[in-house]
């Protein structure tokens, strides 16, 4: 393989882009952290984010959480309008509305095809799922062979539990249908923006069963 000679050039000048969210969804320091770009991609570009409406005029590009999304602002021509939305189209028809999502230079969706394709879990905490699962042969100490996990109540999945409970043992350690609580993994008791996965993950070893339901069927979507 023929080694490239490119080199970054010496005379770039530093440039600073801000980006403000329009919506501050998902936008607090456990989700969005200043980024500066590596120097060997030649490029001496920091990004600032802040949810500071006043400075939306002087923004380099504006940030929406689609899902919140209730009126848009005027765009600027120098300003690039990004769209993020982790949450299915099929709950959120604007997300599904080409005239409307034409309006944002860069979609960040569960969809693999979008610019920045974003999903659950992100990048970071991927590493707990290329673990070797438990053998199922593990003693559960918790004295129930499913575990549910779900805080925001859709009837269809809690009359599905609630009815399978009448069969057997099933742990329920969010909101809905709670009969135990687990530090650290029940609705409330982390901060936004904290990640639940590694407590999670160690909790599910526990069980045979985990009982998950998606609340919709969207291409590419999966919680």
């Amino acid at each position: 393989m023929r080694k490239s000679s490119w080199s970054p050039p010496s005379d770039i000048s530093p440039q600073e882009l801000l980006v403000v969210a329009s919506s501050s969804h998902f936008f607090d320091p456990g989700f969005v952290q200043d980024i500066e770009l590596p120097e060997e991609w030649g490029l001496d570009i920091t990004c600032r984010f802040s949810s500071d409406h006043s400075l939306m005029q002087e923004a380099n590009a504006l940030w929406f959480h689609g899902p919140s999304i209730r009126t848009l602002p005027e765009k600027l021509p120098q300003q690039k309008w990004i769209v993020m939305s982790m949450e299915s189209a099929v709950n959120y028809p604007f997300l599904k509305e080409k005239q409307a999502m034409a309006l944002f230079d860069i979609h960040m969706t569960y969809q693999l095809d979008s610019d920045v394709p974003v999903a659950y879990p992100n990048w970071t905490e991927y590493g707990g799922f290329m673990e070797e699962p438990a053998p199922l042969h593990v003693k559960n100490d918790m004295n129930s062979i499913a575990l549910y996990v779900a805080s925001n109540p859709i009837s269809y999945r809690d009359d599905y539990v609630s009815e399978l409970m009448e069969y057997i043992n099933v742990d329920s350690v969010g909101k809905c249908l709670n009969n135990k609580t687990i530090s650290g993994i029940s609705r409330g008791t982390e901060g936004q923006g904290e990640s639940r996965y590694p407590d999670l993950t160690s909790l599910i070893r526990n069980y045979k069963f985990y009982l998950a339901f998606e609340n919709s069927c969207s291409r590419d979507y999966v919680t």
